[in-house]
């Protein structure tokens, strides 16, 4: 007569099954990273930083406003002040400009947070958030960007603009490329096809 009043009939075994829901789970969800804590987009944003604002001050230190080295050629150093966006577009708007670079960088922030999960990918907002923030503090405590690298006809720009250009460059051929491909490669061989239609040998 063991079985008509047997709480125990489950067991240790039922208890184990009633302790593994959701709510055990001690994993943290990747998205739950914040950026600031973020190694590797940390070291790629003080390095852009650190690296813009030091040629920054050199340029400043030791050339002319509009001065070149060499004085010809097709790659120079030359010092300009930029009042406008990367690459001297929209000059004379500083307030704007200001404000769409706070924007900018509250956008790489959000970014991150609901989307990130290669290396590359942070790789890539590391460089746009160390130029933006370079460009940013320019702006707010010069009023303008200096910029020195002249290539040929191309505007002068600096590095925090290179870097910029490169993340996004960056992020535009992972969601162009790699992420078709991931998808194309996640998906099972043995899917049913359109309509009922199945390809795979009977059983």
């Amino acid at each position: 007569m063991t079985g008509q009043n047997d709480p125990g009939a489950a067991g240790p075994a039922g208890d184990g099954a009633e302790k593994t829901g959701p709510e055990t789970s001690t994993a943290v969800p990747t998205r739950a990273r914040r950026w600031y804590s973020d190694p590797l987009l940390l070291a790629v944003l003080i390095t852009v930083f650190a690296a813009d604002q030091f040629t920054k001050v050199l340029i400043v230190g030791f050339m002319r406003l509009g001065e070149s080295w060499p004085e010809s050629g097709f790659l120079r150093l030359t010092y300009a002040r930029n009042t406008g966006m990367a690459f001297g577009l929209f000059q004379d708007q500083a307030m704007i400009l200001t404000i769409v670079s706070f924007v900018a960088v509250a956008a790489i922030v959000w970014f991150y947070r609901n989307a990130m999960t290669f290396p590359l990918l942070r790789a890539a907002l590391g460089l746009q958030l160390g130029g933006a923030l370079g460009n940013l503090l320019d702006r707010l405590r010069l009023g303008y960007v200096v910029d020195f690298f002249d290539v040929g006809p191309w505007p002068i720009f600096n590095i925090a603009d290179s870097s910029i250009v490169i993340g996004i460059a960056i992020l535009a051929w992972h969601f162009a490329f790699q992420q078709g491909a991931e998808s194309a490669a996640s998906t099972p061989r043995d899917a049913p096809l359109p309509g009922g239609a199945n390809t795979g040998a009977p059983d």
